[in-house]
């Protein structure tokens, strides 16, 4: 992976993909564009976060942390690895999880009356 001439020249045995780094933003993006589109279409202003949603942060920081420690030490470890996996499917999960969450909700409840 090709990184911006300033980060090539930090020392770091480990590096956090570009693409998952994108994903997240483009992830938490897209949640805030629908919350957005669905206030304004429909006047929903109440939107709760999810399990999946939860629990994809939580892998997050679990890999961000476990990436500043292997980086600590020096070494690229398999943990790293495994953490970038788990960290790319919970994003996936839980953004279809919030799109079907959506759907659903619009199929069901339909819009608000105006106020």
């Amino acid at each position: 992976t090709r990184y911006p001439n300033l980060f090539q020249t930090i020392p770091m045995a480990n590096r956090i993909p570009i693409f998952l780094t994108t994903l997240v933003i483009s992830r938490d993006v897209l949640i805030v564009a629908i919350a957005w589109m669905l206030h304004l279409a429909y006047g929903k202003t109440r939107f709760q976060p999810t399990l999946w949603g939860k629990l994809t942060t939580g892998t997050e920081l679990v890999t961000i942390g476990i990436l500043l420690l292997c980086n600590h030490l020096g070494s690229v470890y398999l943990i790293v690895h495994v953490a970038i996996v788990a960290t790319l499917v919970m994003i996936l999960v839980s953004g279809f999880d919030y799109l079907w969450r959506t759907v659903r909700m619009v199929r069901d409840e339909g819009p608000e009356p105006p106020s």
